[in-house]
């Protein structure tokens, strides 16, 4: 029930996500991983003795409930900065999160060896990390205006990773149920898996050592689309009124002037002459 509880109390995050910036969303996340599974991996590895039940409750809602916190911020970042691949964008998030059970599988088989105790440890420690590190990439940005031939393969490779990665999930857990794989095998077996979590890394990482070949490919699309827009309809170039004309009002002003003063200017001329007293 706690468990349920934990990961269904979504509203908070929602709320804070329309208040706060995504790294405090994670950073509440990761503290509310730290001490609920850190309270279970004190109680189960009888570092603390004698915990009530009460308070082991409340810590098994606190970690749960973090899975909340963590996949609000990623999804509404997200959902944000890809307003035109929404669709796209949730299924890839869906797909991953669907894949972390067979991922924790791997590790507590692979590496850990079954161990419960080494299990909450990892948690109490690897999401709280694996969340602060996060916290330079899920940021918001500002939107693609249109939908670039640059993000569909970014989303296509992402795609094709989340596949391999479920392929290889299925295959070395089977092997490892049915063969006797040493400590060497089941290592590589993890080591493999990570490369292939850490393989989307690669786009923002792209992204940040090469920004001026985007910002290019994007001043050469503008380009294109202006010179085609003149090209395809040559009369609205050649009747583009200035932004600044003259109005009639002021053009009759300027004449009445000019009027006065070229009587004042006999007047005065006839003044001179005597013709004028």
């Amino acid at each position: 029930v706690a468990n349920d509880v934990g990961e269904n109390v979504g509203v908070l995050p929602g709320v804070a996500c329309n208040r706060l910036p995504p790294w405090a969303v994670l950073l509440i996340g990761a503290a509310c991983s730290f001490v609920g599974f850190g309270a279970l991996w004190l109680a189960i590895s009888r570092t603390l003795i004698s915990i009530p039940y009460w308070l082991l409750w409340i810590a098994l809602v606190i970690a749960t409930n973090s899975s909340a916190w963590l996949g609000t911020a990623v999804v509404v970042t997200n959902m944000r900065n890809f307003p035109l691949s929404r669709g796209t964008v949730a299924g890839l998030l869906k797909g991953y999160a669907g894949l972390s059970a067979a991922v924790f599988t791997e590790i507590y088989a692979g590496v850990l060896r079954n161990s419960s105790v080494s299990l909450l440890l990892l948690l109490t420690v690897g999401i709280p990390t694996i969340s602060l590190l996060s916290m330079y990439f899920i940021r918001p940005c500002t939107p693609v205006s249109g939908d670039g031939s640059s993000e569909r393969s970014h989303f296509l490779f992402i795609q094709i990773a989340s596949v391999l990665l479920g392929v290889y999930l299925l295959v070395t857990t089977l092997l490892d149920d049915v063969l006797t794989v040493t400590n060497v095998v089941s290592y590589t077996f993890v080591g493999g898996m990570v490369l292939l979590l850490l393989s989307p890394l690669v786009i923002p990482l792209k992204m940040t050592i090469s920004p001026d070949n985007c910002q290019k490919s994007w001043a050469n699309g503008l380009s294109v689309s202006l010179e085609q827009a003149i090209a395809g309809d040559p009369e609205k170039s050649e009747s583009v009124e200035p932004l600044l004309s003259v109005s009639p009002s002021l053009t009759k002003l300027g004449s009445l002037q000019e009027s006065d003063d070229a009587s004042d200017v006999d007047t005065l001329l006839a003044e001179g002459e005597g013709a004028v007293k």
